[in-house]
């Protein structure tokens, strides 16, 4: 850290001094890498290594290369050794190619990627099955130039099985919520945030009076939330705790009062999907006095755990809008709220309007039959031979992802 910051000052305190810099347009540098190209600002030559500065929309990683020319002829290739930011180290040079390069009046440098560490161009993704065909980590069409990519997305039922294609090699990134994501796998995998988020929900179709609903939202509400996240995009932050707040002590009330009748009901939902997900709700529950048994089996009267996808967005206000917009179509659509029992301005609607968009979620709110849980990042759990070119801009593609030689 404290020679990057060295070198920092030293290109900000020498700037007039550095030489100036134009893009190698020599058809032998293109061809080397027709993918990834950027020019450098020379910082120093000394101890044997050359140190530049680079300004690109993404960021160098140690399968570059470096490539000097003068006069349109190149003349030195070195590997990258090292990188801190924008600073770019190259490897040890023999002495006699560090004096020649020293010699030179006014070099051009440029940094490539190395192709020939590409070892292949489709990347397989692993998701869970509730994910599907939701979620695409392609960068938008503004975005810098990238590698020919293509994704292969497979979907998992058991996470346990995805688990096991990532370890052996069949899949070379895995895509789970955040819960997934226990201690130990960070010693096997690297851990990239994908800046895109799920949001979950419990959603019953039991009747308004049924205490055992009541009791999940005082227990479950909001369980998921950070201490900066929004705790759900489906409803304003401030409506969210007008009804059946978070609060433990009714919720083991309520509990109490079912016990002995009604020791549990039935969510519709496979826990081997996302297992640590369920964990941490089922561990809350016990700390509530309560319980809720998770299966695939359907049952005319249930409780559903459902899900919000919210791909990362250029605007908040758009993920907002169409985040609730496609809650209220999947409801509809899937006949998991019932048109008779939604505000006036809702009913007959196969769309949501602003004045519907107000009303429902001020009705959400009130509901202890809606049970927002929270929002979560979605986490990609990397194999060591596959490196990423990640965006500067912090955005997360799949396409900058690819198999290292």
């Amino acid at each position: 850290m404290r020679r990057t910051i060295a070198l920092l000052s030293l290109a900000l305190a020498s700037i007039t001094l550095l030489y100036a810099v134009a893009f190698c347009q020599s058809d032998s540098t293109r061809q080397n890498d027709p993918y990834y190209l950027t020019t450098a600002q020379l910082l120093r030559i000394d101890n044997g290594r050359v140190y530049l500065w680079i300004d690109a929309p993404f960021v160098v990683n140690a399968d570059f290369r470096i490539s000097v020319s003068t006069d349109g002829q190149i003349i030195g290739d070195y590997a990258v050794a090292a990188t801190a930011d924008q600073v770019v180290v190259s490897e040890s040079l023999a002495l006699p190619l560090f004096n020649k390069l020293k010699s030179i009046a006014k070099p051009i440098f440029s940094i490539y990627l190395d192709t020939a560490r590409v070892a292949d161009y489709t990347v397989r993704v692993g998701m869970p099955t509730i994910l599907a065909d939701e979620y695409s980590f392609t960068l938008p069409p503004d975005a810098v130039s990238r590698l020919p990519i293509t994704a292969d997305y497979r979907y998992y039922h058991k996470l346990s099985e995805a688990e096991i294609d990532l370890a052996i090699g069949k899949i070379d990134v895995l895509i789970v919520p955040e819960t997934e994501v226990t201690e130990n796998v960070k010693c096997f995998y690297r851990i990239e945030p994908t800046g895109n988020y799920v949001e979950w929900f419990f959603l019953s179709n039991l009747p308004d009076n049924d205490l055992y609903t009541c009791a999940l939202s005082y227990c479950l509400k909001n369980q998921f939330v950070g201490p900066v996240e929004l705790p759900t995009l489906l409803i304003d932050t401030s409506l969210i705790n007008r009804g059946f707040p978070r609060n433990a002590e009714k919720a083991r009330a309520l509990f109490d009062q079912v016990r002995a009748s009604l020791p549990s009901r039935r969510c519709n939902f496979e826990s081997s999907m996302l297992p640590g997900l369920i964990g941490k709700l089922e561990r809350e529950l016990q700390n509530c006095g309560g319980k809720l048994s998770f299966g695939s089996q359907v049952d005319s009267v249930s409780i559903r755990l459902l899900h919000s996808a919210q791909p990362a967005t250029a605007s908040e206000d758009e993920m907002l809008r169409n985040a609730r917009s496609q809650f209220f179509t999947n409801c509809l659509n899937h006949s998991w709220l019932q048109q008779t029992n939604l505000p006036d301005s809702c009913r007959d609607a196969d769309s949501l309007s602003t004045v519907c968009e107000q009303a429902l979620q001020t009705w959400l709110s009130r509901e202890c039959r809606f049970i927002p849980l929270g929002r979560m990042e979605l986490i990609a759990l990397v194999r060591d031979n596959v490196h990423n070119i990640p965006d500067r801009a912090g955005r997360f593609a799949i396409t900058n992802f690819y198999r290292a030689k």
